[in-house]
């Protein structure tokens, strides 16, 4: 029997609820859960999601998807609508194998060094970019709330890009991050805590 789509990229219960009940930019900062094809909104935001940046890790569906959550409710459509096709070029897809992503986002604990600093300054170029986009429309849009999100997982990952050298600096950096709930909201909670105070 054919899975859908929401299943293999976790748009499960819990996140549905939470797009009904107005949480979804929250959700999307961490992960998009919109695909370009299914996505339709009011021509009203083009000026706002348009011109849409270059960023390695936000794709223009993530963008455009992101920036209307900042400013309106969003909603879906729970009946199928549309058979999902892959073809040998396109950018992301489904292992039809296993159903999972071609191209998985690594959680940012999950790797290491270099590259797990690469990923820090990924997710902080995506957030100064929506947050620039989020000012220059402020007059537009009542931004406030959702300037207030993106600039929450701004500072958690440039202090988790900046811990000190120096131990007793980086467990003070640590625990701020704790005792603000920065680390649950954006990270993986108690275990990137550790991963910060050792690595």
């Amino acid at each position: 029997m054919p899975r859908r789509l929401w299943s293999t990229i976790g748009f499960d219960e819990r996140k549905q609820q939470k797009v009904k009940a107005g949480q979804a930019l929250r959700l999307l900062i961490d992960g998009n859960f919109a695909t370009g094809a299914t996505l339709a909104f009011r021509s009203k935001f083009r000026e706002l999601v348009l011109p849409i940046p270059q960023l390695d890790e936000c794709i223009h569906d993530a963008w455009i998807v992101m920036l209307i959550a900042a400013v309106a409710q969003l909603d879906f459509i729970k009946q199928p609508m549309m058979l999902y096709r892959q073809h040998a070029g396109q950018q992301l897809g489904i292992d039809p194998e296993d159903y999972a992503p071609v191209k998985p986002s690594l959680s940012l604990d999950m790797i290491g060094g270099k590259t797990r600093q690469t990923s820090f300054a990924t997710e902080i170029k995506k957030c100064r970019s929506l947050r620039e986009r989020l000012v220059e429309c402020g007059k537009s849009y009542d931004c406030r709330a959702a300037l207030a999100q993106v600039e929450r997982k701004l500072i958690h990952f440039e202090t988790r890009s900046n811990m000190p050298r120096k131990k007793l600096e980086r467990v003070r950096q640590v625990l701020r991050e704790l005792l603000t709930l920065r680390y649950h909201s954006y990270s993986r909670g108690f275990k990137s805590a550790a991963k910060d105070l050792f690595v």
